[in-house]
């Protein structure tokens, strides 16, 4: 690689010698914290913060789970910049995404490890658990998040919870993440009715549980052949969080045990009173043919079929957005008819919106292997910046791909715009950019920054975005709970922990899954099962997995 000729004069040569001989063999060492690093500079380094990272040409092996919009790491257009702008001569190894963990595997247990793995949000990443705290291949990022990584260091004090996200079960950190906040993602157990049907009757969206069953019921009298309500098992087409809600707090259909934590403790809804309740509503509406009977096994397909059947059958429809079930381009009329709802209240009072924590996913490793980690964590934190964000995934600023905000220009929310883009995310093969495959912090205040035309039309495929933010804000925010909180899906299991619930955990979930399906449909009952259903839960182990999960949450976020 040919490096610009700029590298910056080095004014002090303190601890020189320690730090150049302060590198990782291939073999894992009996402690895997980084070498001790300086915040000033040294013959190799210059100070933090400033580029190039190395006053002379270094190389480094990277691993990458190879992205099918991503023709060549090696020779893409972005990997040249990040050289030229770090002094780092980039190395990579690839493998396709659907072999990539098992190549990961492999190199780990016998291959040539590589200095660094930077796999986005791919999964592709050593298992921290063997590879970090029991086998020491992995070395610890604490100390290189203080004195190395200004950007990431200030990402951790302000977003809440993530520190402990990316904390192993030894207290140590072997793995950067890549967090993608979607806000409207975050509450996305949505309903949606077809406003033009309730225009055509005369009708309000429904408020209550009650004057949602009276709507339905008027709908089938009125259009016999209709579909009241109707879900799927596209994205969040399950429509039993939604359901759930108005009796009490539902985790998400994604959640495999119902848990929720409240007050700092771990319990599960799926055993309650008022989760009974709620199924009682649910079967209720299965029972007068109000509920759709393929809702749990329709796919998104079949959905946007049903849904374009002659006379637009559906009044509501579950789904995280209705793109999922509505041809935005074939059928837009269809499209600009359904828009979501405001959760329910329930009989006593009860109003809730499910919401999912962002969850960090492992993205960036450095392995014993790296002769350099300092240098390592320095150019994988210019890609927690703002700039290095948007140049990694849009291209580098200017040029046709990002720049900054013209004067007026808002964002999604309305505020004044932090970015402008030119060049939009595509799934196309190309080799300008990283897009998804290198790590990222984009945060709801960075996504909310993208400017935004705040008259475009949000029945479009381009104002899909902003249909999603408006009418989470709008109607999901203001219901989202103070009281309780869905468990977080990533804890953290110690090897003993995770054995001890392996198979516990599957039956307990499948139980769970398939219980709620058959109380709603009525193959059990709700007053002669429940007592057997509940027993059922705990002889399978549920309070083995809430013990588990209390203790993994306790070392997470206490």
């Amino acid at each position: 690689m040919k490096m610009k000729n700029k590298f910056i004069k080095v004014t002090a040569l303190l601890l020189a010698a320690s730090m150049l001989l302060a590198g990782c063999s291939s073999k894992a060492p009996a402690e895997t914290t980084a070498p001790a690093a300086t915040e000033g500079v040294t013959d190799l380094y210059t100070e933090v913060g400033t580029y190039p990272i190395v006053n002379e040409p270094i190389t480094m092996s990277v691993f990458a789970s190879q992205a099918v919009n991503i023709i060549d790491f090696n020779t893409n257009a972005f990997t040249k910049y990040m050289e030229e702008l770090t002094g780092i001569d980039l190395e990579f190894e690839t493998a396709p995404q659907d072999a990539a963990k098992e190549k990961v595997n492999l190199i780990m247990t016998g291959g040539d490890m590589p200095e660094i793995f930077l796999v986005g949000n791919s999964g592709a990443i050593p298992d921290e658990t063997r590879f970090g705290v029991e086998e020491g291949n992995l070395i610890d990022l604490t100390d290189l998040i203080e004195t190395q990584m200004p950007n990431f260091k200030k990402i951790l004090e302000e977003t809440p919870g993530l520190r402990g996200q990316i904390t192993s079960t030894d207290g140590k950190i072997y793995s950067l993440p890549f967090y993608n906040e979607a806000y409207h993602v975050t509450m996305s157990q949505k309903m949606w009715v077809n406003t033009a049907i309730l225009e055509e009757m005369g009708e309000e969206v429904p408020k209550t549980t009650e004057e949602f069953y009276n709507l339905c019921k008027k709908y089938k009298e009125q259009y016999p052949d209709g579909i009241a309500v109707c879900g799927g098992t596209f994205w969040n087409g399950d429509p039993t969080a939604f359901l759930t809600n108005p009796f009490t707090y539902h985790p998400g259909t994604g959640s495999a045990h119902g848990m929720v934590v409240k007050e700092g403790t771990v319990s599960t809804m799926a055993n309650t009173e008022e989760y009974r309740e709620a199924l009682r509503f649910m079967n209720q509406l299965y029972e007068e043919g109000l509920l759709y009977e393929g809702t749990f096994t329709m796919d998104g397909t079949q959905a946007k079929a049903l849904a374009a059947s002659d006379g637009e059958p559906v009044l509501f429809m579950s789904g995280a957005a209705s793109i999922s079930f509505v041809d935005s381009a074939a059928n837009p009329e269809l499209y600009s008819h359904y828009y979501p709802m405001e959760p329910l209240t329930g009989p006593n009072g009860e109003n809730n919106t499910t919401y999912f924590p962002t969850t960090a996913a492992p993205a960036f490793a450095i392995t014993t292997a790296c002769k350099h980690p300092e240098a390592a964590a320095r150019m994988v934190d210019y890609l927690y910046s703002m700039e290095g964000a948007m140049n990694a995934k849009s291209g580098v600023k200017g040029e046709g791909n990002w720049d900054d905000p013209a004067e007026g220009m808002v964002g999604l929310d309305g505020n004044p715009a932090l970015y402008q883009v030119f060049r939009p995310y595509s799934l196309e093969p190309q080799n300008d950019t990283w897009q998804d495959a290198g790590v990222a912090y984009a945060s709801s205040a960075y996504r909310f920054g993208e400017a935004t035309d705040p008259d475009l039309d949000i029945f479009t495929p381009e104002g899909l975005e902003l249909l999603l933010y408006r009418s989470t804000h709008d109607l999901y925010e203001p219901h989202k709970s103070a009281a309780v909180d869905s468990l977080p899906y990533n804890l953290k299991l110690t090897a003993d922990e995770a054995t001890n619930i392996q198979t516990k955990s599957v039956e307990v979930q499948n139980y769970y899954n398939q219980s709620k399906v058959q109380f709603i449909t009525g193959a059990l009952d709700l007053d002669t099962d429940w007592d057997t259903y509940v027993k059922g839960l705990e002889d399978m182990g549920m309070q083995d997995l809430i013990t588990v999960y209390q203790a993994a949450y306790d070392r997470q976020y206490k």
